[in-house]
């Protein structure tokens, strides 16, 4: 830790690493599949503008926050040991406004990343308990992810299907889906997670979750 000089990114969670190789057929997908790939992070780089600009109120109490909120995640980026105390501070500290709120969902993507997969659990359910609805939602699928990392696969997959139940017309919905097959195939649970990769490639044709769903279902057959 003390060594580790890359910056930390702010990226949807990965498929964790797993004996069947599957990461590994991912990885190649990913070079093949480039344009959708880069189309979709573009996506989802966009969508935390639009919140950060959303969260910028005009009041002077507000702007404050902001300004803290992103002077803990330079705090955290300029840290020779890679330190999430700044960020961690700030977020308990202001867990009543938004930019706490936010505050832990940028820790818990720190964490997953460091592979702190029980931190980064805790820091997505404190999001989905004080964040509204949008900000809720999108911790929700980060902490699916984090269960999977940590292989507890029973826990992801119920928790994609709370999520599809409470958001039946969610942008993350294939997203959700395609975490819920993959969880349920590492767990061994094939014949669902063979009719969960044939549903995302005929309801997400032509997509990132579409690409790799053909491709577990090829590699299962």
């Amino acid at each position: 830790m003390k060594n580790r000089k890359t910056a930390l990114k702010h990226a949807v969670p990965a498929a964790p690493v797993n004996p069947h190789g599957i990461l590994d057929s991912l990885e190649k997908l990913v070079r093949k599949n480039k344009n959708i790939i880069a189309g979709f992070m573009i996506a989802v780089i966009a969508a935390t503008a639009v919140y950060a600009a959303a969260m910028h109120a005009q009041n002077k109490k507000r702007q404050q926050q902001l300004a803290g909120l992103f002077t803990a995640e330079l705090a955290v980026a300029a840290a020779q040991d890679f330190s999430l105390k700044p960020l961690e501070d700030f977020a308990r500290q202001n867990i009543s406004n938004d930019e706490g709120v936010w505050a832990y969902f940028t820790l818990g993507n720190a964490q997953y990343q460091l592979k702190d997969y029980a931190n980064a659990q805790q820091a997505f359910k404190q999001v989905m308990e004080k964040g509204n609805k949008e900000t809720a939602s999108l911790a929700e699928v980060s902490l699916i992810a984090a269960q999977i990392a940590a292989k507890d696969y029973n826990a992801a997959i119920a928790q994609a299907e709370s999520f599809a139940a409470k958001y039946p017309a969610h942008f993350a919905l294939a997203q959700v889906k395609h975490h819920k097959a993959l969880a349920q195939e590492l767990a061994g649970q094939k014949a669902a997670a063979k009719e969960g990769y044939t549903q995302i490639t005929a309801d997400y044709p032509n997509t990132y979750y579409a690409v790799f769903a053909q491709a577990r279902l090829t590699e299962m057959k």
